[in-house]
């Protein structure tokens, strides 16, 4: 059985140089398709923001009740990144 949990989100997409912000209630498996991302997640008492880069193929928890905001960088072939938010276990 698969570590994710099964109901997934729509599949994003930014354009390079696009960002937008994600609020998420519960935390989420961020799987990136193609492309690359930045991810800014909202720091919090006693801790400090946090960067993340992703190449293609990769994937990071998003913490649940954290901003992040998400931005597409320049990959060489990608005009955009793609990806899913999938539920992890423990917010199932």
């Amino acid at each position: 059985m698969s570590a994710l949990h099964q109901e997934a989100r729509p599949l994003f997409a930014l354009f390079n140089g696009q960002a937008r912000r994600l609020c998420l209630g519960q935390a989420h498996q961020l799987r990136l398709r193609s492309g690359r991302l930045w991810l800014t997640v909202d720091g919090r008492l006693g801790s400090p923001a946090e960067d993340v880069l992703l190449q293609a193929g990769e994937a990071w928890t998003v913490p649940g009740r954290r901003g992040v905001v998400v931005e597409a960088l320049p990959s060489p072939g990608d005009a955009e990144a793609r990806f899913d938010l999938l539920l992890t276990p423990d917010a199932a």
